[in-house]
C-alpha cells in the first residue's frame, strides 16, 4: 500500500523511517496525482488547519485514498491532529491512527498492524 505525506518539521519522516516501510511518496505541493489506493499521513497547521497542500492535493486524489493517519503535538488541546478530522467529515474516509510529534514504539506497533491488513 501507498503511504502518502505531507510534513512540516520532519516527524512523519521519522516516524516513517522508524517503521521502516518503503513505499512512500511526499506531497511536494499538491498538484501530484496518484494512480493508486493510498493511505495518508499528515499534519495540522495553524490552530487546527488542513495543510495547503494537503488539501490541494485531496481535490484531486481524495478518490484513492483508503484512510488518514494524523501526527501532532498534544500541546495544542482540541486541535491535536484536526486535520485527520477535517479530512474524515469531507472525504468520509476514517481516520486509521493519530499521534504525536514522530510516535513512540506502541504507535509504530499499531501503524504496522494496521498497514498489515491492507
Amino acid at each position: 500500500m501507498l503511504i502518502v505525506y505531507a510534513s512540516k518539521t520532519g516527524n512523519i519522516i521519522k516516524f516513517l523511517k522508524k517503521s521502516n516501510v518503503s513505499n512512500i511518496f511526499k506531497i511536494e505541493t499538491g498538484s501530484e496525482v496518484i494512480s493508486e489506493n493510498f493511505v495518508l499521513i499528515t499534519y495540522t497547521t495553524g490552530i487546527g488547519e488542513l495543510p495547503l497542500e494537503v488539501a490541494t492535493f485531496l481535490k484531486n486524489n481524495h478518490k484513492n485514498m483508503i484512510g488518514v493517519i494524523g501526527s501532532g503535538n498534544k500541546n495544542w488541546g482540541g486541535s491535536f491532529c484536526n486535520a485527520t478530522n477535517i479530512i474524515q467529515k469531507t472525504y468520509k474516509t476514517p481516520i486509521l491512527l493519530t499521534f504525536e510529534m514522530a510516535g513512540n514504539k506502541h504507535d509504530i506497533e499499531k501503524f504496522l498492524n494496521i498497514m498489515s491488513n491492507f
